[in-house]
């Protein structure tokens, strides 16, 4: 006669083992560290993206009030660079925009700032744009320009994105032009075209010289509203 076999035998742990936990985790981790980069350069992309559309949606509202109040850009200040800073302000007053975040709207979402600003081309003479003849922005005054006077339309910057998100370069900020290192951002030409792009690569490579906030391509160009931008 046959004796069943009495002896229990242990059931075989069915969970992770320290070992393999280390391991999963490991993989896990070195995924994320490659999604990471490419996500957060897609999120970068995509927001230059909504930048350019947002640029450009304003050189439009620009000519619209342009073209009833005879082709000159709007001048909302005395100065020349805070009339570039200030530009949407006679849109807001004339109706063109129902409130000033309206020309920002991702960034007023963000922190209530604007960070589209009047290419200081169109607030100042040119002759004032050349090395030697400039002034500091708190003495030079706004001089209108006309839409029809910019002989480079599709190559002359109009509307820029001048800093990232409002805060300061010690905040974390970036800015196109006068402080740190270049930064990529949108730049809306007068015709209505968009470019990304940062001022040394506007200007061959090369560090721009800047003289009393003057020298900047696109935001400041060397020659003002006759120069060429790109």
């Amino acid at each position: 006669m046959v004796r069943a076999d009495t002896r229990h035998t242990r059931p075989r742990p069915t969970g992770f083992t320290l070992v393999e936990l280390v391991v999963v985790v490991g993989v896990v981790a070195m995924l994320v560290s490659f999604f990471i980069p490419a996500l957060a350069k897609a999120a970068e992309s995509g927001r230059r993206t909504q930048d350019a559309a947002t640029a450009r949606q304003n050189v439009a509202l620009v000519a619209m009030y342009a073209s009833d109040h005879k082709d000159m850009h709007p001048i909302a200040a005395d100065r020349a660079f805070a009339a570039a800073l200030r530009w949407y302000e006679p849109l807001v007053t004339g109706g063109y925009v129902n409130v000033a975040a309206d020309v920002d709207p991702r960034i007023s979402r963000k922190n209530g700032g604007i960070t589209m600003v009047l290419s200081v081309c169109m607030t100042l003479d040119p002759e004032m744009m050349i090395p030697g003849r400039t002034m500091p922005p708190t003495v030079a005054r706004a001089t209108g320009v006309r839409m029809t006077s910019i002989p480079y339309p599709s190559s002359k910057g109009q509307i820029i994105k001048a800093s990232s998100d409002g805060t300061t370069p010690q905040e974390g900020g970036r800015y196109y032009c006068c402080a740190g290192p270049p930064w990529k951002t949108a730049i809306a030409m007068c015709d209505g075209s968009a470019v990304t792009a940062d001022a040394w690569e506007l200007n061959g490579g090369l560090p721009p010289l800047i003289i009393d906030q003057v020298g900047s391509p696109a935001y400041s160009s060397w020659g003002g509203f006759l120069a060429r931008d790109r």
